[in-house]
C-alpha cells in the first residue's frame, strides 16, 4: 500500500451575516453619526493579532439606529473555532477606506 496519506474531510457551509444597531452614540458636533460595520477575523493557526477583514457593510448616513442591507457571507467551518470581530466606526472620510480615518464608536 506504500505511503498512506491521511486527510481530513473539510466540512463547511456559507452563513450569511445581517448586521444592525441600536443606539449608537452621537460622534459628530453638528450631525448624527454615519454609520459602517467592519467585520474581522483571524485565522486559527496564526497569531492572536492577526485580524483580518472579511467584510463591510455600506454607510449609512445621520442613523443612529441602522439596518443595514448589505449581508457579509462567511465560510462557516465545522468543528473549528473562528472568531469574528465587528468594528462600528462613524464615516468622516468618504474617500478612503483606511480605518484610521474614521471614528471608532465601537466593538
Amino acid at each position: 500500500w506504500g505511503d498512506r496519506v491521511s486527510r481530513r474531510m473539510e466540512v463547511q457551509s456559507l452563513v450569511d451575516i445581517s448586521i444592525s444597531c441600536r443606539d449608537l452614540p452621537k460622534m459628530d458636533l453638528l450631525s448624527k453619526s454615519d454609520p459602517m460595520v467592519v467585520i474581522q477575523t483571524r485565522h486559527p493557526h496564526l497569531s492572536k493579532s492577526d485580524w483580518y477583514e472579511i467584510g463591510r457593510t455600506e454607510m449609512i448616513e445621520d442613523e443612529h439606529n441602522p439596518n443595514f442591507a448589505k449581508h457579509i457571507i462567511v465560510e462557516f467551518h465545522f468543528e473549528e473555532i473562528q472568531p469574528i470581530r465587528l468594528i462600528v466606526v462613524d464615516v468622516d472620510d468618504r474617500q478612503s477606506s483606511d480605518l484610521s480615518k474614521q471614528d471608532f464608536i465601537g466593538r
